[in-house]
């Protein structure tokens, strides 16, 4: 692999599969091969109280506001491409443990991952406006706590 930055995120991405496949206890999380227009996440096989989940992981040292609204709405194209019920954006902490990498996801995809009262359509529509920010620790225990 000839691309230094390439490099880097495939090293990423691996860390972070590494990661949840331990904390999860969830074996079948695999990178994803890139599919261009049409791409589907990351990560994929991470399956939440019945719902798929796609993961979008990012490793980027300068991380401006656009930047990250760029990367959060890429997330939400992707887990529709995969027909996904909750996208997952990992930022990467350079020098950081994979622990310490920051998920983000929106309050409409956390409420499939813990369990809440089902909120109806127009409350659906606000919450995938709305992000809500975490470790990658945090939400691994999110998960396990309520699967």
């Amino acid at each position: 692999m000839s691309n230094p930055k390439k490099k880097r995120g495939t090293a990423v991405e691996v860390k972070v599969r590494d990661y949840l496949r331990a904390e999860l206890g969830q074996p079948g999380i695999d990178r994803q091969p890139l599919r261009g227009a049409r791409d589907e996440g990351d990560l994929r096989g991470l399956v939440v109280r019945g719902c798929e989940c796609v993961v979008e992981v990012k490793a980027k040292r300068d991380m401006r506001p656009s930047l990250l609204a760029e990367y959060r709405r890429q997330t939400l194209v992707e887990r529709e491409n995969a027909g996904a019920g909750v996208g997952v954006l990992v930022m990467w902490r350079y020098n950081h443990p994979a622990a310490d990498a920051v998920a983000h996801v929106t309050l409409r995809d956390l409420t499939r991952l813990v369990p809440v009262e089902d909120l109806e359509p127009p409350a659906l529509a606000w919450a995938d406006r709305h992000w809500v920010r975490m470790t990658l620790e945090e939400l691994c225990l999110l998960i396990t706590d309520y699967d």
